[in-house]
Order: structure tokens, then sequence, then C-alpha cells
């Protein structure tokens, strides 16, 4: 079982900013288990994007924008 903390980014509109997601997931490696989403996949109701948030110490969610 790890101890990491688990975090999750939906990163809506601001799509372009998944670059700095992948930095930020690298720097946390040691300390937290960072999964990016995007807002496709809640629109798809993707069960493992379902998973990752249920499981998720906390949710960071930036410009969600649905259809």
């Amino acid at each position: 079982m790890s101890d990491l903390r688990k975090i999750v980014a939906i990163v809506g509109l601001e799509q372009y900013n998944a670059g700095l997601w992948k930095k930020i997931k690298g720097l946390l490696s040691g300390e937290a288990e960072l999964t990016q989403l995007s807002d496709i996949d809640l629109e798809k109701k993707n069960p493992e994007a379902a998973k990752a948030i249920q499981e998720a110490d906390c949710v960071f969610m930036s410009m969600i924008n649905f259809k």
C-alpha cells in the first residue's frame, strides 16, 4: 500500500497547461501520486477517471466546460 497522497488534476479549457501539470507530477513524484485528467474524461464518463476522483485525497479542477 502506498503512503503517497493521491491528487487528481482535471484540466478543462486550460489544456495548454497540461505541460505544467506534467512538470508538477515530476516534482511531486516522491510525495504524491498525481493523476491528470481532462474535462473530456468527465464528459465521456471515463470509469478510470471516476475511480481516480473517488480515491483522491485532493482534486483540483480548472475551467471545466461541458457542452
